[in-house]
C-alpha cells in the first residue's frame, strides 16, 4: 500500500508510507492528452478519486495505470450551500468504508454532501 500526492501537474507520486519518500509516479492520462491539476485525491479500492483545481469536478483515476476512468461533474452543489463572503471552491473528498459513499465539501462550505459513484450504463 501506498501513500499518494499530487503536485499539481500531471504526476500522482506514490510514497513510502514509512519513510514518506517518493517512489515513482503515475500521469494521469485519458485516451487523448496528458492531464494535470489533480489537487485533493482519496484512494479507494485501486482508484483514486482526485478533484480538478478550481474545478467543480472530480476524476476516478486508475491507480496502477494513471488512467482516467471517469470524471463525475459537482457542478450547481456549491449553489447549495450558505453563500457568504469566504465560500471558496470544491475541495474535499473522503470515503466512508462501511456505507461505500464518498463525502464531498468545497472550503468554508458549510455543508458536507454523501454521494454514491454509479457506474454509467453503455
Amino acid at each position: 500500500t501506498y501513500i499518494y500526492k499530487s503536485d499539481g501537474t500531471e504526476k500522482i507520486w506514490r510514497l513510502d508510507p514509512a519513510t514518506l519518500q517518493e517512489i515513482d509516479y503515475i500521469q494521469t492520462v485519458t485516451d487523448r492528452s496528458i492531464f494535470n491539476k489533480a489537487n485533493e485525491l482519496e484512494y479507494v479500492d485501486g482508484k483514486i478519486y482526485a478533484n480538478v483545481w478550481q474545478k467543480e469536478s472530480m476524476m476516478i483515476i486508475n491507480a496502477k495505470s494513471g488512467a482516467i476512468e471517469g470524471v463525475v461533474n459537482f457542478g450547481g452543489l456549491k449553489n447549495k450551500v450558505k453563500q457568504h463572503a469566504e465560500l471558496d471552491v470544491f475541495n474535499g473528498i473522503a470515503y466512508h468504508p462501511e456505507r461505500k459513499t464518498l463525502f464531498v465539501t468545497g472550503k468554508n462550505w458549510d455543508t458536507l454532501f454523501e454521494v454514491r459513484i454509479i457506474p454509467r450504463k453503455e
